[in-house]
C-alpha cells in the first residue's frame, strides 16, 4: 500500500477510504488515467490528508459504498461549478446551500471545503444517520426534516432573505423532485437550482404507461417532463455525467435570471434533449 495511505496512529485501523486509494494509485500505476478521475480527485485534494486524521471522520470514510459516495458527490460538485458560473452567481451576496435527502452528506462536506465561506444546510429526515464528522465542518448543519412539511419553504425563505440561495437534489426518489423545483420556483431568494432526479413515482401511472407506449426510457421522460415544468424565468439546461457508474446520471441546472438581464430561456443539453426530444412531445399531446 502507498505509505501516504497507511492509517495514522489517531484512527489505528485501515478504512475502506485506504483501499480505495490503493487500488486507485495500483490503476494509475500500472496505466495512467485509469483510476477514476473523481476519486482521484478526492484523494488529491488539499482537505483529504486533514480529514484522514481526524477520528471524526472515521464513519464517513469507512462507509460501505464510498467509492459511489466519492464519484457521485465530485461529480454534483462540477456541476454545482457550472450553475454558478453559467448564472453569474459566483461572487457577490452569501451563499446558501441546501443539500436536501442528504444522507450523511458527502456533498456538504465537499462544498464545506471548496465553499469555505458558503453557509450549507444539510437536510434529512433519517434519524439514524451517523454525523460525527460535522463535528469538524464549521459551515455545515443537519437538520432533520421532511422537505414536504407545510412549513418548510418558510424555513427556507428566513434562511435566504438577502443572499443567494442555491437547493440541491440527488437522486431524489418520485414527488421529491417535484418539491425541490416547487422550492426554486416559489422562493424568491433561491437563485439556483441542482436536480439529479431518480426514478418516477409507482403512482405516476400515466407517464410511465405512456414511456412504455413511445418506448422511451422511464428516466429520460421523467428528467424531461421536470425541466418544463420549472416556471421560473431562468436560464435552465440538462447535462449528463458520463463518469457517474449509474443509468441515472442527468441533472437539471437552472438559475433565476436578473431583473435586468434580457437573456432567453436556454435549452437543454443537445445531445440529450434530441434525443428523445420528438418522443416528448407525443407524450405532451397525449
Amino acid at each position: 500500500m502507498n505509505e501516504e495511505y497507511l492509517p495514522t496512529s489517531s484512527i489505528g485501523k485501515v478504512r475502506r477510504i485506504d483501499y480505495i486509494a490503493q487500488n486507485y494509485y495500483r490503476s494509475e500505476g500500472e496505466t495512467p488515467g485509469k483510476g477514476h478521475p473523481y476519486i482521484g480527485a478526492w484523494l488529491k485534494a488539499g482537505f483529504m490528508k486533514t480529514i484522514r486524521g481526524d477520528v471524526n471522520f472515521s464513519s464517513f470514510l469507512n462507509h460501505t459504498n464510498l467509492s459511489k459516495e466519492l464519484t457521485e458527490s465530485y461529480g454534483v460538485y462540477l456541476q454545482v461549478v457550472k450553475v454558478l458560473e453559467k448564472g453569474g452567481l459566483d461572487g457577490g451576496r452569501p451563499l446558501v446551500f441546501f443539500d436536501m435527502c442528504s444522507g450523511k452528506g458527502y456533498l456538504s462536506c465537499l462544498l464545506s471545503f471548496m465553499f469555505p465561506e458558503a453557509t450549507i444546510y444539510q437536510v434529512d429526515y433519517n434519524k439514524h444517520i451517523k454525523l460525527d464528522h460535522l463535528k469538524s465542518l464549521k459551515n455545515v448543519t443537519f437538520h432533520r426534516l421532511d422537505i414536504f412539511n407545510s412549513g418548510m419553504k418558510d424555513w427556507i425563505k428566513e434562511r435566504t432573505q438577502g443572499k443567494v440561495g442555491f437547493v440541491l437534489g440527488i437522486h431524489l426518489c418520485g414527488e421529491l423532485s417535484p418539491r425541490l423545483i416547487s422550492f426554486f420556483d416559489e422562493i424568491e431568494d433561491v437563485r439556483a437550482l441542482l436536480l439529479c432526479p431518480c426514478c418516477i413515482s409507482k403512482k405516476n401511472t400515466v407517464m410511465l404507461q405512456t414511456a412504455r407506449d413511445l418506448s422511451i426510457n422511464n428516466y429520460d421522460l421523467w428528467t424531461m417532463e421536470l425541466y418544463y415544468t420549472i416556471k421560473s424565468d431562468c436560464s435552465k439546461r440538462i447535462g449528463k455525467d458520463q463518469y457517474i457508474d449509474s443509468e441515472k446520471n442527468h441533472f437539471i441546472g437552472a438559475t433565476k435570471l436578473k431583473q435586468t438581464d434580457t437573456t432567453t430561456r436556454t435549452p437543454g443539453s443537445p445531445s440529450l434533449e434530441s434525443a428523445i426530444k420528438n418522443k416528448y412531445c407525443k407524450y405532451l399531446q397525449n
